[in-house]
């Protein structure tokens, strides 16, 4: 399973990276270890290799080039890149990778992939905290020193001439992550999708921070331990675990999501028993939590925690529930694993099917068509009429009165929620001719106040033109008067956000309730039998059979009901 990580930094001490690949550095702190007097300390084993420079001279021929280009000399400036390339731990003992296979493997994926660059690749075989999992970091000057031909890759003509810099883009770090996953398959090593979203989103500053915390923790916990020794029995030590605020939301959500089936439920749990509110803005979950001020967005924690994996989670959640709760009727004389096309499920509530339903349910498997129901039909007859009895429906007239009051509070709603995103757009367009405005207003009473406002317009152009373009689109909003401040137009806006938030949910649930309406009314419709003719027809049917003799029943030939 090799991994790609990319950093960007703006230090102009091109050595530490090479003072990195060459001596052992503390992962908690960064700084370089020493031994007892005081010398750095040489990693245990390394591969380096240099491209386009001497490796052991990286430093100072990236300088000479960035001062022969006058680039890279603002500390804003990004002044290097550096990638790790992580092999899985497995790769070594079942795949044979060795440090010399991994040296060539990055060696070639830099070459490949960043030609003209000035780079230093060296492999360390050792692994975080002696993991054993075997990397390669690749440094490189963000300055290209030769001409290459264009690639296949390259978003702009300059991605392949001297002179100009290293542009990394989300498109181009796909192209990369692509290029790893089909170098380890085509070498047979273990390997993952690394275009998917990873279900725990666990960046390296908040893997970092935890090491440094549970050392502290640690610390702590030893102190206490000491203290504790000399104290009373009945003391109660600390935690002994660091969690960060991101992990204490996964944790809480992972407990939370396995108990609900829909999204109130999940909520009120949530804040129930870990304080944590959930957010839902613009179709995407955040979560506060209950010690922070500002939301956590469910993206920075990972995908099992967005809004689609949770609603799946639910979801089943829910159909797992429904699966036990069924409860099968036992027929008299009758053996249901023979015949289970006579299993009747419920849902989970008091109600059971009315006299009606199984009157008609008798009457058919009375008769010669009695084993051709289908079990499934008599599920959703079952589901229906207990639908209609919880909702206190009396007869179809009514429940299709009810239909079509759902269906005008639902196209209502519709309407309102259509109103809402079109103020919401108007809004967003006169905030955004306002700031323009604004920009550029100072600009425009200048010219008013020069001798030479012709020549002044040329210098301008661009900026007037942006100012008269927003003044007149203004004016369509408001012909009389002055131009309300964008301090207000940003309050309409998120009073309208709110509002919108608010018509989306009650749209769905208006929705939601006409579904529920229409499938009723036809299930209903199907039960009774809607039309005359087949009325008529049942009818008859029922009284011919009535009047024709018939054998006694064998004692296993159907069910007593």
């Amino acid at each position: 399973m090799a991994i790609l990580k990319h950093f960007a930094s703006k230090s102009s001490n091109y050595g530490a990276s090479l003072d990195y690949v060459l001596f052992d550095h503390d992962e908690k702190s960064g700084k370089v270890l020493r031994d007892a007097n005081g010398n750095r300390i040489l990693r245990r084993s390394y591969w380096l290799d240099g491209v386009n420079c001497d490796p052991f001279l990286y430093a100072q021929e990236c300088k000479t080039l960035n001062n022969q280009y006058n680039k890279n000399q603002k500390p804003e400036e990004i002044k290097s890149h550096h990638y790790i390339l992580s092999f899985d731990p497995k790769d070594v003992k079942t795949c044979g990778l060795t440090g010399e296979k991994a040296q060539s493997l990055g060696l070639a994926f830099a070459k490949r992939n960043f030609p003209g660059h000035q780079m230093i690749v060296c492999t360390h075989a050792d692994g975080s905290r002696r993991s054993g999992n075997i990397h390669v970091h690749i440094f490189l000057n963000s300055l290209r020193k030769i001409d290459v031909e264009a690639s296949e890759w390259s978003e702009r003509a300059i991605d392949s001439r001297a002179g100009y810099k290293h542009h990394v883009t989300k498109k181009y770090l796909q192209h990369l992550k692509q290029d790893v996953m089909n170098m380890c398959r085509e070498k047979g090593l273990h390997q993952v999708d690394l275009l998917a979203r990873a279900e725990q989103n666990i960046s390296d500053r908040e893997y970092y921070a935890v090491l440094r915390g549970q050392d502290r923790l640690d610390k702590e916990t030893t102190e206490d331990q000491k203290d504790l020794a000399t104290a009373d029995a009945g003391s109660i030590p600390q935690k002994t675990r660091f969690q960060t605020q991101k992990q204490y939301l996964r944790d809480a959500i992972d407990e939370c999501a396995k108990d609900a089936t829909t999204f109130d439920e999940f909520y009120y749990l949530l804040s129930d028993r870990y304080k944590v509110k959930v957010i839902e803005t613009r179709g995407r979950f955040s979560y506060l939590h209950p010690d922070r001020n500002k939301n956590i967005r469910a993206r920075a924690l990972g995908a099992a925690y967005e809004k689609e994996a949770l609603l799946e989670k639910f979801l089943q959640n829910c159909q797992e529930r429904e699966m036990q709760t069924r409860v099968p009727i036992s027929f008299a004389g009758f053996d249901l694993e023979t015949h289970p096309i006579l299993e009747v499920l419920f849902i989970e509530s008091d109600l059971r099917l009315v006299p009606d339903l199984q009157k008609s349910i008798k009457e058919k498997y009375s008769h010669v068509n009695e084993r051709k129901i289908l079990l499934s039909t008599l599920q959703e007859e079952a589901r229906t009429v207990a639908f209609v009895q919880m909702n206190n429906i009396s007869d179809l007239d009514e429940l299709e009165n009810r239909k079509r009051a759902a269906a005008s509070l639902a196209a209502d709603s519709e309407t309102a929620l259509l109103q809402t995103q079109k103020e919401l757009k108007e809004i967003n367009r006169r905030t955004h001719y306002t700031g323009q405005f604004l920009d550029y207003k100072d600009t425009f009473r200048k010219m008013t106040k020069v001798i030479n406002k012709g020549k002044y317009r040329r210098e301008h152009e661009k900026e007037i033109r942006s100012y008269e373009e927003a003044r007149d689109i203004l004016r369509r909003y408001t012909p009389k008067g002055k131009f309300p401040s964008l301090r207000s137009l940003q309050e309409k806006k998120t009073e309208l956000t709110s509002k919108l938030a608010e018509q989306e949910k009650t749209c769905q649930e208006n929705n939601k309730a006409l579904d529920q309406l229409s499938i009723a009314s036809q299930n209903i419709k199907i039960i009774l039998g809607y039309s005359e003719t087949t009325r008529e027809h049942n009818s008859k049917k029922i009284s011919e059979d009535r009047n024709v003799p018939r054998k006694p029943r064998s004692r296993n030939r159907g069910p007593e009901l």
